[in-house]
């Protein structure tokens, strides 16, 4: 996978690739779960992504708690989440 990933943490140098941080591979270190609600403005989402959507047009800031509960509808994995009826 060397054409669309890299291990240089610096944004520019890598270009348009995407980042494997495998120093998170390691006893003690902490990663987001999936779907989890980051702590930042905008509520932001940890998201799994298809392969489609990792592009030039990928923007953190579009995938927040206000759109998720449409996202898990519309997702495979839906049937298997439960979801609070008050959030869709």
């Amino acid at each position: 996978m060397p054409k669309v990933t890299s291990i240089v943490r610096a944004k520019a140098q890598r270009k348009n690739k995407v980042y494997i941080d495998y120093l998170q591979n390691s006893f003690g270190q902490t990663v987001a779960a999936p779907y989890s609600v980051r702590p930042k403005p905008g509520a932001t989402v940890s998201a799994p992504l298809r392969w489609e959507e990792v592009n030039g047009k990928l923007r953190l800031e579009d995938f927040h708690i206000g759109n998720m509960p449409k996202r898990l509808k519309k997702s495979a994995i839906c049937g298997k989440i439960s979801i609070n009826k008050r959030m869709i």
